[in-house]
């Protein structure tokens, strides 16, 4: 997936047990390993504590893992998280969005985020680098 593309659509279920369609409008979907690791817990806990900035912009932020919702219901409740976390247990949207990789010999998350209005891809972060990460995406807005 590249800027200009069109972002793959998807229905998933979110940590308040909601199901979560991608939205229109301005929308940042970061996708990440696993939940309460050591990188993964940085970019989700930056990606909270400039939740509400986003919102403020009309920013729709979700965060996109294999995990299933117990797990990521486990993780924000121990780190306070608000950022919407979205279960991709059977990685069909992982796969869909380029980010599914290999991890000793397991399939598994990449770590990369996209940017999107109305659907389109406008920007792709790939490699990403959990600290600093979510203020160098808000500076997008």
């Amino acid at each position: 997936m590249k800027p200009g593309d069109r972002a793959p659509d998807f229905s998933l279920v979110a940590t308040d047990g909601t199901t979560v369609a991608l939205p229109q409008g301005d929308v940042v979907l970061f996708f990440y390993p696993k939940d309460d690791t050591p990188g993964c817990t940085i970019e989700a806990n930056e990606f909270t504590a400039c939740y509400e900035q986003f919102q403020e912009k009309g920013v729709a932020v979700f965060g996109i893992s294999a995990d299933d919702n117990a797990s990521h219901c486990a993780f924000t409740e121990k780190f306070a998280l608000t950022v919407p976390l979205l279960s991709d247990t059977d990685m069909h949207v992982t796969k869909a969005y380029g980010c599914l990789g290999e991890w000793k010999g397991e399939p598994s998350v990449m770590r990369k985020t996209f940017v999107l209005k109305d659907g389109i891809i406008t920007k792709v972060y790939e490699d990403v680098t959990p600290e600093g990460h979510a203020q160098d995406v808000f500076s997008l807005f």
